[in-house]
């Protein structure tokens, strides 16, 4: 029996790996020694002297140091005001409903825009009580997060 793995020209992944009874000629399957499927998806970069795959090697990604992960939904943004929300959405201050309306025409609330802060502090100065650092640093849920990671 032959083991190949099959080799995308373009991306070099891996796409998959057979095992054949007869040599491949295809220049997108290469011959290796060991059937291993935990190969697939990596990124192929040679074959050693011995008939093993050499793999790029695996960089993880912490999710938080993607700036999307910061991205929450607007409703989740206001629940994270607590027992404030409907005071504040309730409000009948200029700022306040600015803030409200400036917030609610968006997508989504980055938390780490730069004006954020400076825009809870209008709340907080108003009288609201809010934690403007744990509403800006404690890491999205699942079921906040505008994008799905």
């Amino acid at each position: 029996m032959f083991n190949y793995i099959h080799v995308n020209s373009e991306t070099n992944f891996i796409q998959s790996i057979v095992q054949v009874s007869e040599e491949l000629s295809n220049p997108e399957y290469i011959q290796t020694r060991d059937y291993n499927d935990s190969i697939i998806g990596r990124i192929f970069i040679s074959i050693d002297e011995n008939g093993v795959p050499v793999l790029a090697p695996v960089v993880v990604v912490d999710p938080q140091d993607k700036p999307e992960f910061w991205w929450i939904d607007v409703g989740a943004f206001f629940d994270r005001f607590g027992i404030n929300k409907w005071a504040i959405l309730q409000s009948d201050d200029a700022a306040v409903k600015a803030l409200i309306t400036d917030t609610s025409v968006r997508r989504y609330i980055d938390l780490k825009r730069a004006d954020l802060p400076g825009a809870l502090q209008i709340l907080v100065a108003k009288g609201f009580e809010l934690d403007v650092d744990a509403i800006l640093t404690a890491p999205p849920t699942d079921e906040e997060r505008h994008v799905r990671l």
